[in-house]
Parts: structure tokens; C-alpha cells; sequence
């Protein structure tokens, strides 16, 4: 190898990141994976308060659980984004909500075949400014599966972590909590429930609100109670956290809060819907 073919060695790569193409996309896929399980059937199926329960004829029976489960075959369906390139390195994320898949499929794949894999925050802005409803809704959540399966690419690629490309651990333990998603809120089997957790070593628990201001002041007075009977469950040295996803309103969230105040919840997660930016203010103060 002569001087010339030395330095045309060298330059390569650097020619190769200026044109973009260090690694191209080739293909992104959408694999559906369909299965069962043997499980409980109608057990933990409690719903949350919902921002349409204002609605009468949109809100859930009271729920009850059954006092004994029913066996069964729990049918299961997941969808996963798989981002291939042209040296073979791959990129995986999910599972994705089927709404996000159909716009992946139908727009934003077309915008990243052919694209630098590794030039994530490149791909990010331009799927972003591409498209006027992006800012929100089924668009980001397709901008954001893509993101994510091209972080896991550039971890595979660079054979590290993505925490590591991100800059480095800044803790060696994070703090979990006990999720009752689904739990029922029936004051006995939920005190039963935060019992449960605690003795597994959960010091944190999040609580899924089922009553918003369509079921009135008993519906209120349900949801304070639910505070309440948690709070003598666990102790005083247990986190409880509550999520009203989104479907409150301002009047009712503060009357909550003032009401549940003594039993020192850590946080209200959710208490009205994203664009309601002055309510949020007005309840932290």
C-alpha cells in the first residue's frame, strides 16, 4: 500500500459520514406475534376512570371481582418494529400500539429507507417536520417507535448499552414501584392487595383511580376512601402514588386533594388531559 492508498484508506470513513450513508436503512418490518397462556380469566380487569366516563352510557358497570378465578386460555397479541440495514445490523422495539403500526407502515417507513441508521437525531427531526399533525397522536407514536428501534440499532452496532451512549449511569440502583393496574379498588381486596406488596418489599405503590366527576360525590367519596384504607394497609412509610388518566377536572381534582392531604399521597399522576396546561398550574399551587 503506497501513501496515496494509506491517506484514501483513512478518509474513507469520514467520506462515508459526510454523505450520510454510514449505515443505510434497507427495510423496516412489522412483525405480529400471536399466543396464549393458562391464567385466570375476568380477574384484575378494574378499569380506570377514563376522560369519556363523563358520559353515562360510556361508563363501565361497577366492578366487582368474582371471589374465585376461572381458568382459562388468555389469548395474547404483540407487534414489534425490526429495522434492518444493509450490514446485517438490526434494530428492535415493542410492543407497538396497532394505530402507530399503520402509520410506521403507510408514511414514515418511506422516510428512513435508504437514511443513516446511526444518525438518530437526523432521522427524529426530519420525521418530525414531515408531517403537520406530528406534534402529537398515532404520527408521534409511530416517530417514536422507529426512534427507539434505531437507539437499540446504534447499541448493537456500537456493542454497548443505550444508557452508556446516552452518557453513562449517573446511579447504580433505580427506585421501582408495585403497579395494581387492573387491581380491584374495593376498599377490602385493596387493602389486601397494598398488604401484598408491601411484604414483597414494594416501599412504593400506584394506584389506578376508578371514579372521575361523571359518578358524583359518591363517586368522590369513593375514590377518598380508597386513600384512606391504603394508607392504613401499608404504614406511614410507604409511598402511594394515584393516576386519574386524565379524567378529572379542575373543581374535582382540588377536592380530592384537599380531602387526601393527611394520608400524604406522594403524587397525582394524570389528573386532567395533556393540553390542559392551566388547570396543572393551578393545582400545584
Amino acid at each position: 500500500m503506497d501513501r496515496r492508498q494509506f491517506l484514501a484508506a483513512l478518509s474513507a470513513p469520514a467520506a462515508a459520514l459526510a454523505q450520510g450513508k454510514r449505515l443505510p436503512i434497507t427495510d423496516v418490518e412489522i412483525w405480529q406475534l400471536e399466543g396464549s397462556e393458562e391464567g385466570e380469566t375476568g380477574v384484575n380487569r378494574q378499569h380506570q376512570v377514563q376522560p369519556a366516563h363523563v358520559y353515562a352510557e360510556l361508563r363501565p358497570p361497577v366492578y366487582h371481582e368474582p371471589p374465585e378465578g376461572k381458568r382459562g386460555t388468555i389469548k395474547r397479541t404483540a407487534r414489534y418494529l425490526v429495522i434492518k440495514t444493509a450490514q446485517g445490523v438490526e434494530g428492535l422495539y415493542g410492543p407497538v400500539d396497532a394505530e402507530a403500526c399503520v402509520v410506521v407502515d403507510r408514511q414514515l417507513k418511506q422516510l428512513v429507507i435508504g437514511q443513516d441508521a446511526l444518525a438518530v437525531e437526523t432521522r427524529w427531526d426530519q420525521l418530525f417536520r414531515s408531517n403537520r399533525h406530528s406534534r402529537a397522536s398515532h404520527y408521534m407514536m409511530g416517530i417514536s417507535a422507529l426512534d427507539n428501534a434505531l437507539w437499540d440499532l446504534r447499541g448493537r452496532y456500537y456493542g454497548a448499552p443505550v444508557y452508556q451512549l446516552l452518557g453513562g449511569p449517573t446511579r447504580e440502583k433505580a427506585t421501582v414501584y408495585g403497579s395494581t393496574l387492573g387491581s380491584s379498588v374495593e376498599l377490602d381486596l385493596a387493602g389486601k392487595r397494598a398488604k401484598e406488596l408491601k411484604s414483597q418489599g414494594f416501599r412504593h405503590q400506584k394506584w389506578f383511580l376508578a371514579y372521575g366527576p361523571g359518578d358524583g360525590a359518591e363517586g368522590l367519596e369513593k375514590n377518598i376512601e380508597l386513600v384512606r384504607v391504603l394508607r392504613e394497609a401499608v404504614g406511614p412509610t410507604v409511598d402511594l402514588m394515584f393516576d386519574a388518566f386524565m379524567g378529572w377536572d379542575l373543581n374535582y381534582a382540588m377536592a380530592w386533594c384537599a380531602a387526601v392531604e393527611q394520608y400524604r399521597p406522594r403524587w397525582l399522576e394524570e389528573a386532567f388531559h395533556v393540553d390542559k396546561i392551566d388547570s396543572f398550574v393551578q393545582l400545584a399551587r
